[in-house]
């Protein structure tokens, strides 16, 4: 009977513990179902908004323009689109290099990651792609997701940083307001040395208070109880992995490869637009690039980001003053090159990478 009691007493509090647990984690009181019902709404909306994105372009579509188009593509500027498009892996792959500093990993081996990343992260819906850095990093080179994921997050801020950067300096061209190209390149060093020094006196600041009582990354460990106690135990880690991150990685090598993404991204679309017939000053093919890029972050975007990316680069193109008979065609054309270069960058990436884990 005791041993009965005792055995009751103990199941009693192991089924306690476990629904304290699932209470923090949100698994009690309707979480879970309605984050269901959020994820069939996402669903919907995204599939809803890609299909009528589809219907709108493809009414405008014309098939006779399309192959005009093919036919009367320009083999150079064609060819160096496709090596620039390759050139914003290799800068993304030295930006991971530069944040990875207590992980190195082999740069063949960084660049066949980002390659792999950013094709999923192109073609998967609602921006869910993301998740397989943390999943390629942990698989090839044993990063703990913690810490992938504190990466990933960096980069991205860096992204924000350096497109509100190409924006300051480009907006007034954009808008056919007068400004000389001397200007142009006098505001953008301006703006890069004031960047840089925003982000270097921040990183020896986080480098003097390191460990210290009162310090972020000290406070974060000695309130996370109080602080995060109902959120995510990825999130509170990969929250303090960027304050730790931030303060050891090179400042000069993130500002750096940040802004030639950005500048490669927007060179891309001035040479493939350039590459069939649309002559557009550099300048002016950065607002179909942004509308492209940004169609292709919506987190309501289909598989493949077809209809976004497509009515982005329509959107800014029409602001150039490009018809919707031509830019409809070509936005079909340009994202075809995307996802094959992509594709293609992947498939022989993934090779690699399996011939290097088969090997090891």
């Amino acid at each position: 009977m005791q041993n009965a009691k005792v055995l009751e007493t103990s199941a009693s509090r192991n089924k306690e513990a476990v629904c304290e647990m699932m209470t923090i984690n949100g698994h009690i009181d309707g979480p879970a179902p309605s984050r269901r019902k959020g994820k069939i709404l996402n669903i919907f909306l995204g599939s809803a908004i890609s299909l009528g994105l589809i219907l709108f372009l493809g009414a405008r579509f014309d098939w006779r323009i399309f192959t005009q188009q093919i036919k009367g593509v320009r083999l150079i500027p064609f060819m160096g689109a496709t090596a620039v498009y390759i050139m914003t892996y290799v800068f993304r792959a030295i930006r991971f290099n530069a944040l990875a500093t207590e992980y190195p990993a082999g740069k063949v081996k960084l660049f066949s990651i980002v390659c792999l990343h950013n094709f999923f992260n192109h073609v998967m819906p609602f921006r869910s792609g993301e998740i397989s850095f943390l999943y390629f990093q942990n698989r090839y080179l044993g990063t703990p997701t913690t810490r992938s994921g504190g990466y990933l997050l960096v980069a991205r801020l860096l992204d924000l940083v350096a497109l509100s950067f190409w924006l300051l300096i480009l907006l007034p061209g954009m808008f056919s307001l007068r400004t000389s190209p001397t200007w142009t390149v006098l505001s953008g060093i301006i703006l890069f040395v004031a960047l840089y020094g925003v982000f270097e006196a921040s990183k020896r600041r986080l480098e003097r208070r390191r460990g210290r009582p009162g310090s972020p990354i000290a406070a974060t460990a000695g309130t996370q109880r109080f602080f995060f106690q109902k959120v995510n135990l990825w999130f509170r880690d990969a929250a303090r992995d960027i304050l730790q991150i931030l303060a050891s990685a090179p400042v000069k090598v993130l500002l750096t490869s940040s802004v030639l993404i950005w500048f490669t991204i927007f060179l891309y679309f001035h040479l493939v637009l350039t590459a069939f017939g649309q002559g557009t000053t550099f300048i002016q093919s950065t607002l179909p690039a942004l509308g492209a890029t940004l169609g292709n972050l919506l987190p309501v975007n289909s598989l493949g980001s077809v209809g976004t990316f497509e009515a982005g680069l329509v959107i800014g193109s029409s602001v150039t003053g490009a018809s919707l008979e031509t830019s409809v065609p070509l936005s079909f054309i340009i994202h075809g090159h995307v996802i094959a270069t992509g594709g293609a960058a992947a498939f022989f990436s993934w090779l690699y990478l399996t011939f290097q884990k088969t090997g090891a």
